[in-house]
């Protein structure tokens, strides 16, 4: 073999090793880049795994449950309110409530024409307050059984049932504008449920439930015992059958007057305690829908109004504990005008005598004959006998929105008068009887 021979055949065997050694080094290259991309997958999962399972856990269980589970918040049972003999004028009683899972209504507009077909409902308003809801809505709340009957015949998905408190007031109209009125969510409004709201009302009671995925109830009870989540109950002054009595009279008087409204305050003048409170026209707070809030309202506490002749009583006594008058001093009348400055007072019944003492002005109801007596008492003593009789100050009765009256100071003479008449001035009802039985 010639020499220039095997030094090609040497360089072609060089040329061969360095394409084969080339060939090595890529694959070795492509498993690394091939390991490294697995091994940042399996880092990027166990990250993801990690953030799940430990940062997302709370929330992502939440979310779990949230398929599965349900909470409904049930009112506590009422405390009870009786009378000063024990006798109940408002209690609880448990009634169902229908709620449903909108989200798993496979037609939200035809199940609520078939709810509000069976339970008498408005089906355009059952249809907007489904088709906002997202996992829980109100179907009809405090239902008679005949209703959760209707509901179930449906057989549509997603229904639920809940029991919840509602009130009841087994007298019926008897001290309606007294007791008030309950809200739906048991909240009082009016009257003593609401002025003793926070001690009626118990601890809302949280009921867990669980459901399958076609939104069926598998599991809905009580986690707390009724006893230890319900109000407390509340006695009162009121006597029923007298309460009874005087909205009977009260009814009997307005009509034979033919008056619109009327009020009766009758209570205890040595404790001061309200054994009757009536009201006229009343109204069953078991049904107070659609009754006007004027009829609602305890106008009897509530309403401040011009006492007239029924104050001069105050000022007679007034200037007798005082000693400023004498029981026979007798006032002149001024023949029934009793000119003051530029105003007249004037007598709201013919008056025959001249003049008059203090017992015959209050039996002929002098207004000329009241004036001169607060002119004798001043207008100092006046206002101090005035507020010593608790006229402008609530009388304690804890109702909300209790009036307090409005006597302002007689600066003028004129209003000094007027005053001494019950005029120019406001009391409530049960501030002018508290009055009278300090007399």
């Amino acid at each position: 073999m010639k020499r220039g021979q095997v030094v090609a055949r040497a360089r072609r065997g060089r040329a061969e090793g360095d394409a084969g050694g080339g060939i090595g080094r890529w694959m070795r290259l492509r498993v690394v880049l091939i390991s490294g991309l697995f091994l940042a997958l399996l880092g990027t999962v166990f990250c993801r795994a990690v953030y799940l399972q430990v940062v997302q856990r709370d929330h992502l269980r939440g979310m779990a449950q949230d398929q599965y589970v349900r909470q409904l918040e049930i009112p506590a049972k009422r405390g009870d309110i009786f009378d000063r003999r024990g006798i109940p004028l408002a209690q609880s009683v448990e009634v169902d409530s229908i709620w449903i899972d909108p989200s798993v209504l496979p037609d939200v507009r035809a199940a609520a024409k078939q709810l509000a077909h069976g339970l008498h409902l408005d089906p355009d308003d059952l249809y907007g307050k489904l088709a906002k809801a997202k996992r829980f809505a109100w179907v009809k709340r405090q239902v008679k059984p005949q209703d959760v009957e209707a509901a179930k015949a449906t057989a549509l998905p997603g229904l639920g049932y809940a029991k919840e408190p509602r009130r009841f007031y087994p007298q019926r109209e008897l001290g309606g504008q007294v007791l008030g009125v309950v809200g739906m969510d048991g909240k009082g409004l009016e009257g003593l449920e609401l002025a003793f709201d926070d001690e009626l009302s118990g601890q809302n009671e949280a009921l867990p439930g669980l459901r399958d995925a076609r939104g069926r109830k598998l599991l809905m009870q009580s986690g707390t015992t009724p006893i230890g989540r319900q109000g407390a109950s509340v006695t009162l002054t009121l006597d029923r059958h007298l309460q009874y009595l005087a909205e009977k009279a009260l009814g009997k008087a307005v009509e034979d007057s033919k008056a619109t409204s009327g009020m009766v305050v009758a209570l205890d003048p040595k404790t001061g305690a309200v054994l009757a409170l009536a009201h006229y026209p009343r109204f069953n707070p078991n049904t107070p829908q659609g009754v006007a809030l004027s009829v609602i309202r305890n106008r009897a506490a509530l309403d401040g109004f011009e006492p007239g002749s029924t104050f001069k009583a105050f000022v007679v006594a007034a200037a007798l504990e005082e000693h400023a008058i004498r029981v026979d001093e007798p006032f002149y009348l001024e023949k029934g005008h009793w000119e003051i400055g530029r105003h007249v007072i004037h007598e709201a019944h013919p008056m025959v005598p001249e003049s008059m003492t203090a017992e015959e002005i209050l039996k002929h109801s002098s207004n000329v004959g009241a004036g001169k007596i607060g002119a004798v008492l001043g207008r100092d003593k006046l206002s101090a006998y005035f507020a010593k009789f608790g006229f402008g100050e609530k009388t304690g009765l804890s109702l909300p929105g209790e009036a307090r009256g409005s006597v302002p100071y007689p600066k003028a003479e004129i209003q000094l008068a007027t005053q001494s008449f019950g005029q120019g001035l406001t009391t409530t009802a049960v501030q002018l009887a508290a009055a009278y039985g300090a007399l």
